[in-house]
């Protein structure tokens, strides 16, 4: 299962909003029964590829935006970078758990 959400999440994460991660976690949460290992493999598997697309759209513009927004908020510009996958992470995380809760609440297992 942990390939298929792999395999669900890139084009996920690429082509739709933020807020598809936690929803599709959501989605594999309450399918799988989610406990706290697989929510947690599933919030680093998050931070990855949103850290990993991060790099990769900001060094098409040659980091032009993260150095724009580092301005804003006063930070250098690769703390940038780890701001979106720890916030998706933690929100995906939670949606996992809340998934898989819910699975089992409907199922009746312990």
């Amino acid at each position: 299962m942990t390939v298929l959400f792999i395999l669900l999440a890139i084009p996920c994460a690429v082509w739709l909003p933020w807020w598809a991660l936690p929803i599709l976690a959501a989605i594999f949460g309450f399918v799988t029964r989610t406990g706290w290992r697989q929510a947690a493999i599933g919030a680093i598997i998050v931070a990855v590829l949103e850290l990993s697309l991060a790099i990769y759209f900001d060094g098409l513009d040659h980091g032009l935006v993260s150095k724009r927004l580092g301005g804003v908020f006063s930070a250098p510009a690769w703390v940038i970078y780890f701001a979106p996958p720890i916030f998706g992470a933690w929100i995906s995380f939670f949606f996992a758990r809340l998934g898989g809760t819910v699975g089992k609440l409907l199922t009746g297992e312990q």
